[in-house]
């Protein structure tokens, strides 16, 4: 692939980013990618992976959960809960819309 058709690409991730929503930050994708890698990602291994704070980490996951922690509607993107393995574990995973939206950005580097 030539370098504009690189660039070409890369606008077009970053608009069907943007659909997500106007104001999601770089690192919650980054997050959310992490957790599409895996079926259940632990809070560490998301931190870990994204060079992120575990309390930024607990922020990201609730502003891409269904409540933001300012009790604002969060994105629906991920849920989390508590490991029935390890009970001091929290654990996240991506929703069906989630999938749907990691879906549709594999689409826009790939149509």
């Amino acid at each position: 692939m030539d370098p504009r058709s690189k660039i070409v690409a890369i606008n077009k991730l970053l608009s069907a980013i943007r659909e997500i929503h106007p104001q999601i930050e770089a690192h919650q994708v980054q997050i959310l990618l992490e957790i599409a890698q895996k079926t259940l990602s632990t809070m560490k291994e998301l931190a870990d992976a994204t060079d992120v704070a575990l309390s930024s980490i607990s922020r990201n996951l609730d502003a891409l959960g269904d409540v933001h922690r300012n009790r604002k509607p969060g994105l629906g993107l991920v849920a989390k809960d508590w490991d029935p393995r390890e009970p001091r574990r929290m654990i996240a995973w991506l929703t069906p819309k989630g999938k749907e939206v990691v879906s549709r950005l594999l689409c826009e580097l790939d149509p």
